[in-house]
């Protein structure tokens, strides 16, 4: 079978179509890619003697950027094409090393990609990782399995009958009592990138209750939410203050405040905690001319509550600690498939 890679630019300014080039070596094609201008939508592709493949996409992230980015635009669920096929895999390979993809895209959603070469090699071997087509939503975010640990105790555990009883569960201990979940059901997003990773409850002892798990379900949302933080931190070199948040789970008081002491910052709760929704309205409300422009729908946004860190630092070093050690005990825990 016959590999052959190519290249296709944008309808930029005095050209009539698409242009496409082919090149007999994929190192030969990169470099013709990258003298391609980033305002368009450029792509870097192979093709043998029945298939054609995308690898890389230029695209614009948001609707007001002058260039675009490059992305993973490979998609191979369908087909299981990155197992059986060699010469994609090693084409991946030298696309993720060459051009260093950030993102991963899909239909109208855009993934992370690890920045570590050996999660970006099982990234490639995955793409995606198991359990992503049953759990399409949660595969998009960099946290896997977030609130989505409350609805496992309650209909998978059955410890709780509603969702919002975990609040109340979770304060009738005083701590975990070194109870940690890692909830990776479908493995450990950012920043530890390991679909082998499986699900664990660690620090079990004899005086173990079941609110003592209800806790640490509640505590590993925010563990996860800390590990992200700490991650942005760290490649950007920039400080964040505050975060703010929304969502169902922002309802709970406990989990707020616990992710304040974590964190060490301080947690902003918006009066309107449906975001999503929210969002909606204002782009409708945009477009019917509710409001004439962002800058107006910024000054919008209120706070209704601010939650400031009260656990001192070595409690809070101690809990984080345990936190990583359990992370650890639960990564490259399934068996890799050859």
């Amino acid at each position: 079978m016959s590999m052959t890679y190519y290249t296709v630019d944008d309808l930029r300014p005095g050209r009539s179509g698409w242009n496409v080039r082919r090149f007999s070596a994929l190192a030969a094609a990169i470099e013709h890619y990258r003298s391609l201008p980033m305002d368009g939508a450029r792509v870097l592709g192979m093709a043998d003697d029945t298939h054609a493949y995308e690898l890389i996409r230029c695209v614009r992230l948001f609707p007001g950027d002058a260039q675009g980015e490059d992305v993973l635009a490979a998609d191979y669920r369908h087909g299981g094409l990155v197992k059986k096929n060699a010469a994609l895999k090693d084409a991946l390979d030298v696309c993720l090393e060459s051009l260093r993809p950030r993102f991963l895209l899909e239909p109208e959603r855009l993934i992370p990609v690890p920045q570590r070469k050996k999660l970006r090699k099982e990234l490639r071997e995955a793409l995606l990782w198991q359990g992503y087509e049953e759990n399409y939503e949660s595969a998009i975010r960099s946290v896997f399995v977030g609130g989505a640990v409350i609805q496992w105790i309650r209909d998978g555990m059955h410890l709780i009958q509603d969702s919002c009883d975990s609040e109340y569960y979770a304060q009738k201990v005083p701590d975990n009592g070194g109870v940690y979940i890692v909830p990776a059901f479908t493995g450990l997003g950012a920043p530890y990138w390991d679909m082998y990773a499986r699900g664990a409850i660690l620090g079990i002892t004899r005086g173990t209750t079941q609110n003592h798990i209800i806790r640490a379900a509640e505590e590993s949302i925010a563990y996860q939410s800390a590990d992200l933080m700490w991650a942005m931190e760290k490649d950007t070199d920039i400080t964040i203050s505050t975060l703010k948040v929304d969502g169902g789970a922002s309802r709970d008081h406990f989990l707020m405040q616990f992710q304040s002491d974590i964190l060490n910052k301080e947690v902003l709760r918006p009066a309107i905690r449906e975001t999503t929704a929210l969002g909606a309205a204002y782009l409708a409300g945009l477009a019917t001319g509710v409001w004439k422009s962002r800058e107006e729908i910024s000054h919008l946004w209120s706070c209704n509550q601010l939650f400031e860190p009260k656990m001192d630092a070595a409690q809070r070093e101690k809990l984080v600690r345990g936190w990583h050690k359990a992370v650890g005990r639960s990564q490259d825990w399934a068996e890799h498939e050859v």
